[in-house]
């Protein structure tokens, strides 16, 4: 990345924020608290070429797979996806590795070099931009090894537990990412080829704002905190994205001391008591992870 580093408020009117490829750009509420960065990419031509690559390699899958309805037709948009990594809900006793038909197809994916050096500095952006949600990160990857022993990460060089990779032309309809930990980030790099300014933006509708997001660019984004939507590109243009991202669920099952709610509710019922009478108050833990642009120039962790 360059120097260089953009600043722009909330505004109360949707307001376009020209998003260039390798200047960042910050989002900040009226707290000085860092929301959202729109990061850019390093001003390096091999990371551009790996970043080209993996695109490529989501176009072929996408061009190539068999998609079932479902996995085209779903609550963020209309295209196929594809899912890597460790997750937990849906009656689960503990978290684990999703399975299903597409777990070798995106096995040979995320082990190929340009998706690695996409997802490290997916990691890397994250640590810089937002270190307290990283520091968290990295201390419940630890405390999950120690419950889960065969847990290994999922993308080496990354702190996030699951990755999608959305493989057709992609754009997003309003949606919020209720699944994801609440006081962090989900990575997401564009990719693909088509004209940025003439679609593929990200609109953050919560904070009247348009990032313009080229090929080979990331933005890091609260996906459980903000609505948001992609613009679709020209007809004949093709794009898709990359994401990262770690479920709130497998923190919480850690808060519970490694068991289930009901589990927790029926081994520890004072402790699961005093968790419900802290709940309401819990947004403010989640804006405590978000840094101020003061903390993050004194490189307060």
């Amino acid at each position: 990345m360059a120097g260089k580093v953009s600043f722009v408020l909330c505004l109360p009117k949707l307001t376009a924020s020209p998003h260039g490829s390798r200047v960042p750009i910050c989002a900040v509420d009226k707290h000085d608290r860092v929301m959202l960065v729109a990061v850019g990419r390093p001003d390096d031509p091999s990371y551009v070429a790996d970043a080209e690559r993996m695109a490529e390699l989501m176009m072929e899958m996408g061009q190539s797979t068999d998609w079932d309805k479902s996995e085209k037709q779903h609550n963020r948009g209309a295209y196929a996806c594809a899912h890597y990594g460790w997750s937990y809900g849906k009656g689960q006793p503990q978290p684990q590795r999703l399975g299903g038909e597409r777990r070798k197809m995106m096995r040979e994916f995320v082990n190929q070099p340009c998706t690695q050096r996409i997802a490290a500095f997916q990691s890397a952006s994250f640590a810089l931009w937002f270190p307290k949600s990283y520091a968290e990160f990295r201390s419940r990857n630890s405390q999950l090894k120690e419950k889960i022993p065969t847990f290994d990460g999922n993308i080496k060089g990354s702190v996030y537990a699951c990755c999608t990779a959305n493989c057709t032309n992609t754009w997003t309809y309003i949606h919020r990412d209720g699944m994801n930990s609440a006081g962090a980030c989900c990575s997401i790099t564009s990719g693909g080829k088509f004209d940025p300014k003439k679609g593929g933006q990200l609109i953050i509708w919560d904070m009247k704002l348009i990032f313009d997001f080229p090929p080979g660019s990331t933005i890091l984004l609260p996906s459980v905190l903000f609505r948001h939507s992609n613009i679709p590109v020209q007809k004949g243009d093709k794009r898709v994205s990359f994401t990262q991202y770690t479920a709130g669920g497998i923190h919480r099952w850690l808060e519970y001391g490694g068991r289930t709610e009901d589990e927790f509710a029926a081994q520890d019922p004072e402790g699961f008591e005093q968790m419900l009478k802290e709940r309401p108050e819990r947004w403010r833990k989640v804006l405590d992870m978000f840094s101020t642009i003061s903390e993050l120039k004194a490189g307060v962790v």
